[in-house]
């Protein structure tokens, strides 16, 4: 057995290591943890918060020309279409012990001049919540891949 610091106690048998809380931290200790805790820096992806909320160089009649198609590429079938609204609905597969899709994806679309504001959600529910995703983000890249290409 040995004592590591006044913060911890730490024994070790048979190559195990064993450590106890101890409430009273010397400053010390408590001052190497505050350098670290401060120094880290912590990454994480948004899951489930990956909604669009972007203004485009495009006027609102292109907008809605391409977003329709960028939806039904996401396999989203259009459910319900007006000048600043766009809503589909992506079929619920249940076979198997895996279950997937049933989101909803909403479009809500805002004329400025020559831009439009383009406001994408993923609507998942309750049922199956987990097996669900986010499909704001592909069907903006594709709705912009859509806007990109030259006009036949």
């Amino acid at each position: 057995m040995s004592i590591k610091s006044a913060g911890s106690f730490t024994a070790s048998i048979t190559g195990l290591l064993y450590t106890a809380k101890v409430y009273d931290i010397t400053p010390e200790t408590r001052e190497q943890w505050i350098k670290t805790l401060t120094a880290a820096t912590i990454e994480t992806t948004s899951v489930g918060l990956e909604d669009v909320d972007s203004v485009i160089p495009f006027e609102l009649d292109k907008v809605v020309a391409a977003l329709k198609p960028a939806m039904e590429s996401a396999d989203c079938i259009v459910k319900e279409a007006t000048a600043n609204r766009i809503e589909c609905k992506r079929p619920r597969n249940t076979t198997g012990e895996n279950s997937y899709g049933g989101e909803s994806v909403t479009a809500e679309l805002e004329a400025q001049e020559t831009r439009t504001r383009v406001r994408i959600t993923t609507g998942k529910g309750f049922y199956g919540r987990l097996g669900k995703r986010s499909w704001s983000i592909p069907i903006f890249e594709q709705m912009i891949k859509n806007l990109k290409r030259p006009e036949r």
